[in-house]
């Protein structure tokens, strides 16, 4: 029997591995595995194959032997403290021979995958065996020695393995423990520090071949290796006392890219978790950081020649440039860990006043070069400084981005440790340290470049990794310097945070640096540097008297400062990057303060440069519409007389760049018509035909894409018509064109109606009384378009025109009139949305459900369908409130009411999961009205659907409706049971309806008793001040959910 396993198991591997993937006999291997591995059969037929490995032609398969290895894995892994010894001792002796076998022998019969997973296992083994460690580790280092004796590293290697695996079956197991036993354990492989280190420490100095293990192995021994236990591993006093740092530092500095990172990574990690609250009081911990900080310090010569060899840039050159940018990584990320965890012993005065790490004539000349940087001083903080700039100014972000978490705390003196300013005493140690934050700035400033190669595609975005690394350390850096600047340091009593200084810098590289990427990265920090100037405004209220004038003479200046960025843009290079740094610069400006108007002019006239290239129109059309106001508003007409004709110059077709959307020249002809606000109405005819003569061409093409387009950008134009007599007469002169283009082009091209539709919404507020002709074609043509799609819009252009109407004074003369023809229009509407959302028949509500839950699980855009809904519901709120009779009075006697249909259809909108939560909302948006309306119907009405909208809302403590968010519908709760804007006779009706509902949810039925049911009603009716009524709601939904879950 187990023969006919074993070769079914060796059958079912090599088809697992070796059959065509996705085959049918491979499927069919490893369900057969799968089950195979969990019975108890499967301990033999594993074991036999990896006692005598199956071979072929010579050579050993390796399948079968992983497949296996897996197997034992997980038998030890569930099983191994219920067998017996001899079971214990027979997968003891073959896991040994395998490992003996694998390290002297070149015809093993482990792969390398197979060899890890049976060291992990060993060490699974050590972990559950507790007192036979010592005989485990004895025969491991008799392996290990076997190994070495036939000069081979593979024993070493083993070795690292199983004991590298240790620190993580540890963790896993401790669990399945009680504490005794997690004691005993724990105790039991603290004991084991030197020897790891021991051996660690002999193979880094002597076996090159087993580098990688070794260090594998310390890593996974790093204190927090077991968890919770945050004090089990080797800290950084460990590593120092065991001799490891200095082969550490030679590992971090090797041209193997793989074994100086995994160096690094342990110097900094072991640093950076060894952090008692007193680091000063702990003598061998301060030892440690000293040795650390000076041993790195004497790296300096090994990260210049790296730097050399580091190619240009981040990203770029071959295998050695990966390696060289790999080791100076590495280095920064030890430094920050030093720096950042340990700033209190780095800036200790002892620090500067202990010796060297060794007296060699080599280590004191790096020290000395290190510490001598700049020229400036010879402190060892001037040095680790001078260090720490060094990774900040490589050209690799990668080395750079890990030290500004230092700069961004480096004058923090609200940090533990306090910042490095208020702990330097000297006025040359002062000096020394601006100067490095003077080259700091240029260097975080480089950073922020985006490559010549990029620059040349005059593009704003680009998928390259490169320049999306720098998009993103832009941020970082733009935070770190807002840091260094809020609290830049004085010299000799002056005032810290003296950002205008810092700020002024910045403006005056701006202006003296032809170079686009420069002014590019200089536009960006600017735009951050704006926050700054907030604190003189907030500091000017405070109670610090005697520096009132100097703080306003500071705000102003301030002010001044800013704002001549904008002034002086017209010297800056012309490119895309360019325009896009204005524009935002431009856009964080004006929302901070109100600028003068010649300076709005300016940038506008600035940024129309943008508009000859096809990257930066949309940008600089979008900021153009966004300062019109602030142009019409600030500016004379003769004031922005060059602006305007600026403008006008780019609506010829001839004149846009190609691949400019229609959106970005709608933009621009709203701004431009904008920017017109109070001209005479000559001088408005004049430029309406400059600038409009394109489109009334357009419309009348024979395309239908390009009579569409046209269309839409008339609709700009009017919607940017700030005089209303000159809006109107712009209508007058336009609709017969738009009513022609229209009728030739709405059935063959859907993108006409939809800009037709944008076209009355920019109509609508500019008609009068005497344009009611206009409002009714408007009407009759989105009647004849809605059944034909899902058009939120035309929804909204129809509650336009009821807004439009109740406003007009003269409109009550022809209200009597527009009635009938409204009244016909809405139950038109109405039909054709119930229609569209599948809501047949009407009498039947469960039906309705059924019918809206299929139409909204079908929805692909889930976005558009709640669009539709809520400016349905919001349509039908604007009917109700201003002309209520359309909805309440019935066509016919035999008829249903609208309002008794759209109370229907939002009961079903709030039972129906349709997971949009903008759709509830808006359904108690609507109730909320309806049962504040004061008409005899209104109330009938709802008390039909009261019952139904509270089981709606009752349904959203269920588990399904947990993706929405609860507190406004726990809000249309409170105001239709308490709320004093709902009579006291409709609360009644709710009241009422809460009792029966919460008896018929299922939802509450299914985890509440009778007695806890009648409580919340209880609660739900007594609470009647809001927050207490909220907070009821929360605590009841939560409660619900625990019960729901351990159900």
């Amino acid at each position: 029997m187990a023969a006919t396993e074993q070769a079914q198991l060796v059958a079912c591997a090599r088809a697992l591995f070796e059959g065509a993937p996705g085959s049918a006999g491979q499927r069919d291997a490893n369900e057969w595995l799968m089950a195979f591995q969990r019975s108890d059969a499967a301990w033999a037929p594993a074991l036999s194959v990896l006692q005598h490995p199956p071979v072929e032609r010579g050579r050993v398969l390796a399948a079968p032997v992983l497949v296996a290895m897996q197997i034992v894995r997980l038998k030890t892994t569930e099983e191994w403290p219920r067998l017996p010894p001899l079971h214990r001792r027979l997968v003891r002796d073959t896991m040994l021979a395998l490992l003996a076998a694998a390290c002297t022998s070149t015809t093993g019969a482990l792969s390398p995958a197979a060899l890890r997973i049976a060291c992990v296992v060993v060490a699974d083994i050590v972990v559950k065996s507790g007192s036979e460690w010592a005989a485990w580790k004895s025969d491991l280092q008799q392996i290990a020695d076997a190994g070495l004796a036939q000069k081979s590293a593979a024993g070493a290697i083993v070795f690292e393995e199983v004991v590298g695996a240790i620190p993580q079956q540890l963790a896993r197991s401790l669990h399945s423990w009680g504490p005794d036993e997690q004691q005993a354990a724990l105790a039991r492989f603290r004991r084991e520090y030197e020897h790891v280190m021991f051996f660690a420490r002999t193979v880094l100095s002597s076996i090159p071949d087993a580098h990688s293990s070794a260090l594998r192995c310390i890593e996974s021994w790093l204190v927090g290796c077991v968890a919770p236990h945050g004090d089990f591993g080797l800290d950084a006093v460990k590593l120092h006392t065991g001799g490891l740092l200095d082969p550490l530092f030679s590992a971090a500095v090797c041209d193997d890219e793989k074994l100086s990172q995994l160096a690094a990574e342990i110097i900094a990690d072991a640093f950076a978790l060894t952090a008692p609250e007193d680091p000063l009081e702990s003598e061998s911990l301060v030892e440690a950081i000293w040795y650390a900080a000076h041993r790195l310090l004497e790296t300096e010569p090994a990260f210049e020649r790296h730097l050399q060899s580091s190619g240009a840039g981040s990203g770029s050159g071959d295998d050695a440039d990966a390696a060289g940018t790999g080791v100076c990584r590495g280095l920064s990320r030890i430094a920050c860990s030093l720096a950042i965890t340990h700033t209190a012993v780095l800036l200790s005065p002892e620090m500067n006043e202990r010796r060297g790490v060794t007296d060699s004539a080599d280590a004191a000349a790096a020290a000395a070069a290190a510490a001598g940087a700049g020229g400036r001083s010879g402190s060892f903080i001037a040095a680790f400084l001078e260090y720490l700039l060094r990774c900040s100014a490589h050209r690799s972000i990668d080395v750079a981005e890990p030290t500004l978490e230092f700069w961004f705390f480096f004058l923090d003196k609200s940090t533990q440790s306090g910042s490095l300013w208020h702990r330097l005493t000297t006025v040359s140690e002062q000096e020394h340290v601006l100067s490095l934050l003077g080259r700091l700035v240029n260097a975080l400033i480089d950073h922020c470049r985006f490559p010549v190669w990029f620059i040349d595609t005059d593009a704003l975005t680009s998928d390259d990794v490169e320049v999306d690394a720098i998009a993103t350390v832009r941020r970082e850096i733009a935070d770190t310097l807002l840091s260094l600047f809020s609290k830049w340091p004085g010299l000799h009593g002056a005032r810290v945070g003296n950002y205008h200084s810092c700020v002024k810098g910045l403006v005056d590289l701006l202006f003296t640096t032809g170079d686009v990427a420069r002014v590019d990265a200089i536009l960006f920090l600017l735009e951050y540097m704006i926050e700054l100037f907030d604190m003189d405004s907030s500091d000017s209220s405070s109670d610090v008297s005697d520096d009132d004038e100097l703080v306003v003479s500071r705000s102003s200046e301030g002010i001044q400062l800013l704002q001549s960025v904008l002034r002086g843009a017209h010297a800056l290079p012309t490119h895309p990057l360019v325009v896009n740094g204005i524009a935002k610069y431009l856009r964080s400006l004006s929302t901070a303060l109100v600028l003068p108007g010649e300076t709005y002019v300016q940038a506008s006239l600035d940024l129309c440069r943008g508009l000859r290239f096809s990257a930066s129109f949309a940008v600089a059309s979008h900021a153009l519409l966004s300062n019109a106001a602030s142009i019409s508003k600030y500016t004379d007409i003769s004031e922005r007389s060059v602006l305007l004709e600026t403008l006008l110059s780019h609506h010829s077709e001839s004149a846009a760049p190609p691949g400019v959307s229609t959106a970005a020249r709608g933009d621009l002809i709203e701004a431009t018509f904008h920017t017109m606000g109070g001209v005479s109405d000559a001088a408005f005819a004049g430029f309406c035909n400059t600038a409009l003569t394109p489109l009334t061409t357009a419309m009348q093409s024979a395309s239908s894409s390009e009579c569409a387009r046209a269309v839409t950008l008339l609709s700009r134009a009017i919607r940017g018509v700030c005089d209303p007599r000159q809006a109107l007469a712009l209508v007058d002169q336009v609709w017969p064109l738009v009513g022609a283009a229209i009728a030739r082009h709405q059935r063959a091209e859907p993108a006409c109606r939809a800009s037709a539709v944008q076209l009355f919404l920019s109509v609508v507020p500019s008609l009068d009384a005497h344009h009611a002709h206009i409002e009714r074609e408007m009407i009759e043509l989105i009647l004849r378009w809605y059944a034909e799609t899902m058009s939120a819009d035309m929804l909204r252009c129809c509650g336009a025109i009821i807004a439009k109407e109740k406003e007009n004074a003269t409109f009550a003369s022809t209200v009597e009139h527009m009635i009938p023809v409204m009244r016909g229009s809405w139950a038109l509407l109405f039909t054709v949305f119930r229609q569209k959302i599948r809501d047949q028949p009407p009498d039947d509500l469960e039906a309705g459900e059924r019918g809206i839950a299929a139409f909204c699980l079908e929805q692909r855009n889930v976005d558009a369908v709640a669009g539709e809904v809520v400016q349905f519901m919001a349509l039908v709120r604007q009917v109700l409130k201003f002309f209520p009779l359309t909805l309440i009075r019935p066509r016919a006697p035999e008829q249903r009411s609208l309002h008794w249909h759209a109370l229907r259809l939002g009961a079903i909108f709030l039972e129906v999961d349709h997971q949009a939560q903008e759709i509830s909302d808006a359904v108690c948006d609507f109730f909320v009205d309806a049962c504040c309306a004061p008409q005899d119907a209104c109330i009938r009405d709802l008390e039909q659907f009261a019952s139904a909208i509270m089981r709606g809302v009752l349904s959203y403590f269920g588990a399904k409706r947990v993706h929405c968010r609860q507190r406004s519908l726990w809000e249309f709760l409170f105001q239709i049971l308490h709320s004093p804007r709902v009579p006291v006779y409709i609360q009644a009706i709710f009241h009422s309806a809460l009792g029966a509902s919460l008896f018929e949810s299922a939802e509450l039925r299914s985890v509440l008793s009778i007695d806890a049911l009648e409580e919340v009603q209880t609660e739900l009716l007594a609470r009647r001040q809001r927050p207490r009524f909220r907070q009821y709601l929360s605590q009841l939904a939560r409660h619900l959910e625990t019960l729901a879950s351990s159900a």
